[in-house]
C-alpha cells in the first residue's frame, strides 16, 4: 500500500501477484479481501509457476518507476492542467468500439503473425509474407513478451502530449519482426540506437468516453 497507493478493486490481485513472485511450488497462499462483503481463498502454488518466473511483475514495475521532479508534470499527466491544442494537427479520430473488439488480439495482446513457410514474424498481421512472399500461410505470434532493440527513434515536438517531445521508435524484436510505436518512460538524451527495450501496455488517450489502449516501448 505504501508503494502504489490504493488501486481499488485491483489491489488484492496485485498483492497475489507479488506473493506469487516469491512463492515456490507447493506453497500455500491465503488470499482475503473485504469491502461490501468479504472473500477468502486458499491457493496452492503448482509447478507451472516456474515457467513464468523472470517476468517483470509487480516488483519489476515498482523498480522501473520514474519519479516526477515537479508538480506541474504530475498535473498535466493527470489532466488537471489543460494542454494547448496542437494547431498543426488534425483532430484525433474516435476509435471504433466494434473495430477494437474485432481486432482485440492484435491491439490488446499484440499478436502478429509468423510465416509457416520461412518462419519470419511480422506485425501487424499480414496476408503476404514480407520476406518470402507466400500468401495466407501464417500462425499467430505474440510480440508482447518478446525482447527488442531500438533500431531508430525521433522526437515530435508538435504533438499534443503532457511531456514533450512525443518519442516514436522503431524496434527490432529478438527472433525477428519489427514494430513502430511510441516510447514511454524515456528521455531522448538517454536513448541510444541498439539499446534493449521491452513492450509495456499503456493507455493512449480518451475520446468521447472511449478509453484507447495500446503497447508502447520502454527501456
Amino acid at each position: 500500500f505504501t508503494s502504489v497507493g490504493n488501486t481499488g478493486a485491483a489491489f488484492t490481485l496485485m498483492m497475489l501477484v507479488a506473493a506469487l513472485e516469491k512463492a515456490k511450488s507447493g506453497d500455500r497462499i491465503l488470499l482475503a479481501n473485504y469491502s461490501n462483503g468479504a472473500d477468502a481463498f486458499s491457493l496452492k502454488v503448482v509447478d507451472e509457476m516456474e515457467e513464468i518466473k523472470g517476468k517483470l511483475g509487480v516488483k519489476g514495475h515498482l523498480q522501473s518507476k520514474k519519479i516526477l521532479d515537479d508538480y506541474q508534470k504530475y498535473a498535466r499527466w493527470r489532466g488537471l492542467i489543460e494542454i494547448a491544442p496542437a494547431s498543426t494537427r488534425p483532430k484525433m479520430e474516435v476509435p471504433s468500439t466494434s473495430a477494437l473488439r474485432r481486432e482485440r488480439s492484435k491491439i490488446l495482446s499484440l499478436y502478429g503473425t509468423k510465416c509457416k513457410n520461412c518462419g519470419y514474424p511480422q506485425y501487424p498481421p499480414q496476408r503476404v509474407c514480407t520476406k518470402c512472399h507466400v500468401k495466407d500461410s501464417f500462425e499467430p505470434y505474440r510480440f508482447a513478451d518478446k525482447r527488442a532493440r531500438l533500431f531508430t527513434f525521433a522526437g515530435d515536438f508538435l504533438a499534443e502530449t503532457p511531456h514533450p517531445p512525443l518519442i516514436v521508435g522503431i524496434l527490432d524484436f529478438e527472433g525477428g519482426g519489427r514494430i513502430k510505436c511510441l516510447v514511454a518512460d524515456a528521455n531522448m538524451k538517454e536513448l541510444q540506437i541498439g539499446m534493449p527495450m521491452r513492450m509495456t501496455f499503456r493507455k493512449l488517450y480518451t475520446t468521447e468516453g472511449i478509453q484507447h489502449y495500446f503497447w508502447k516501448a520502454a527501456p
